[in-house]
C-alpha cells in the first residue's frame, strides 16, 4: 500500500514538472514573437527611412451610411420673368427630352416670329439651291445669245464696210432712173388728157397724182444714191459695232462664269441672306426659349411649384426633374480613416431602412478628392451605383452600405 502511494505521488510530481516545462516553453514563444514583432517594426521603420514600400491593404469591410438619389436631377427655371400662361405637366408626369413643360405669356407672338424666321431661312436656302441648279441652264442660254450677238456684230461690220462704197449698185441706179423716166412720160400724157377734159376728170387727176408720187420717189432715191455720206452716219455705224462688240464681250464673260457654276457674286449675296436669316432665327428661337420651359433630358416631374396665372421671376426654381430609371447612393459619413481602403469598382451591399430584410448590390462609382469637416471628422463623398432598379425606391431614402474593398 505504501509503495502504491509513493507511485501515485511520483506520477503527480512528474505531471507538475511537465506542466511547468510547457508553460515556460509557451511563455518563451510569446516573448520571442513579441521580440520578432519589435524587430520587424524596427526593420520596417528603417526600411521606410530609406526605401518606400508598397502599402499593405487592410482587410475587412467598410460600413457607411448614405442617401438614395436619382441618376440625374435638375432644378429648372425660366430665363425670363413673366406671368405663367399654361402648365403642361403635373407631378409624376414622365417627360421626354425637349418636351415643353410650361410657358409664360406673349409666347404666341414670339412663336410667330420664329415661324417667319424659319420661312426666310428656307427661302434663302432655296435661292442658293436655285443658283446652283440653274447654272448649267443659264450657261446654255448665254451660249445661245452669244450666237445672236455675234451675228449682230458681223452685220454691223458689214454695214460699216459698205459705207466705203457707193450707196447703191449700178443696177439700183439704172432701175430708179428708168422709173423716173417712165413717171415723167406718164405725167406728160396724163396732163394732156387732163387738159383735154377741161381739168374736170377726177380719175385722170388721181392717176396724175400717183405718177407724180412715183416720180418724186425715184428722184429722191437717185438723189440719195449720189449724195455724199455724213459724219453722223459714220459715227452711228461705228457706235453699232461698239455696242454689238460690248454685248458679245459681256456674254462671253458671263458664260465663263456660269460654265463653272453660279455667279460667285450672286452666290455670295445669297449666302449672306441665308446667314442673316439664320441669325434672325437664332435670336427668335432664343427669345422663344426664354418663354418656354423644356425638359433637358428624359425623366419624371418630381416637384412642380407654379400655376397658370402666377408671376415667376428670372432664375427662380419652379420644377424639379429627375431621371429615376437608375439610382445611386451618396455616402454621408465615410471618414479619412477608411477612404484610402476603397477604390472605384469595389462591390457594395446596400440595405434600406424602408425595405427591411432585403439588400441590393452595387459598385463604387466615384470617390471625392475633397474632404468636408463634419463635427470634427473629415468625411468624403462616395457615389455607389445600384446594379438594379426597384419601383419601391424613393429619393433621399436612408441606406446602410457595406463596401467590400478589393472585391
Amino acid at each position: 500500500m505504501k509503495k502504491r502511494l509513493i507511485w501515485i505521488g511520483g506520477i503527480a510530481v512528474l505531471a507538475i514538472i511537465v506542466y511547468v516545462i510547457i508553460g515556460l516553453v509557451t511563455r518563451t514563444g510569446v516573448f520571442a514573437a513579441k521580440a520578432s514583432q519589435v524587430d520587424s517594426a524596427s526593420a520596417s521603420s528603417a526600411a521606410t527611412a530609406g526605401t518606400s514600400l508598397p502599402p499593405v491593404k487592410a482587410s475587412g469591410n467598410v460600413v457607411v451610411e448614405g442617401q438614395l438619389v436619382p441618376n440625374q436631377s435638375v432644378n429648372l427655371s425660366f430665363n425670363a420673368s413673366g406671368v405663367v400662361e399654361e402648365v403642361l405637366v403635373s407631378e409624376g408626369t414622365l417627360v421626354k427630352k425637349g418636351q415643353v413643360l410650361a410657358r409664360i405669356r406673349n409666347q404666341e407672338q414670339v412663336a410667330a416670329d420664329v415661324a417667319a424666321a424659319r420661312l426666310e431661312v428656307i427661302n434663302a436656302q432655296k435661292a442658293i439651291d436655285d443658283l446652283k441648279n440653274s447654272a448649267p441652264l443659264t450657261a446654255a442660254q448665254i451660249n445661245f445669245d452669244m450666237a445672236a450677238a455675234q451675228k449682230e456684230l458681223d452685220d454691223a461690220i458689214k454695214k460699216r464696210e459698205a459705207m466705203n462704197m457707193p450707196r447703191a449698185s449700178q443696177k439700183q441706179i439704172d432701175e430708179n432712173t428708168e422709173d423716173l423716166n417712165e413717171a415723167n412720160k406718164l405725167i406728160r400724157e396724163l396732163e394732156d388728157l387732163y387738159q383735154q377734159s377741161g381739168r374736170t376728170n377726177k380719175e385722170i387727176r388721181a392717176a396724175l397724182e400717183q405718177a407724180e408720187k412715183a416720180r418724186d420717189t425715184a428722184q429722191a432715191n437717185l438723189n440719195y444714191f449720189f449724195s455724199p455720206r455724213t459724219e453722223e452716219e459714220y459715227h452711228e455705224a461705228d457706235a453699232r459695232i461698239e455696242l454689238a462688240q460690248a454685248k458679245l464681250d459681256d456674254l462671253n464673260r458671263r458664260y465663263e462664269i456660269y460654265a463653272d457654276g453660279p455667279d460667285p457674286l450672286e452666290l455670295k449675296v445669297a449666302e449672306g441672306r441665308l446667314q442673316n436669316a439664320q441669325a434672325i432665327l437664332a435670336a427668335a428661337e432664343g427669345a422663344l426659349a426664354q418663354m418656354e420651359l423644356t425638359a433637358p433630358f428624359d425623366g419624371t416631374i418630381i416637384r412642380l411649384s407654379i400655376k397658370a396665372g402666377e408671376y415667376v421671376s428670372l432664375g427662380a426654381p419652379v420644377v424639379v426633374l429627375a431621371d429615376c430609371s437608375s439610382w445611386k447612393v451618396e455616402t454621408t459619413n465615410l471618414t479619412e480613416l477608411n477612404v484610402t481602403r476603397i477604390q472605384p469598382g469595389d462591390t457594395a451591399s446596400i440595405a434600406f431602412d424602408a425595405i427591411p430584410g432585403e439588400s441590393f448590390s452595387g459598385k463604387v462609382q466615384f470617390i471625392s478628392n475633397l474632404g468636408e469637416n463634419k463635427q470634427g471628422d473629415i468625411t468624403y463623398r462616395v457615389v455607389i451605383s445600384l446594379d438594379e432598379n426597384d419601383p419601391r425606391l424613393r429619393w433621399n431614402m436612408t441606406t446602410s452600405v457595406v463596401i467590400k474593398p478589393g472585391q
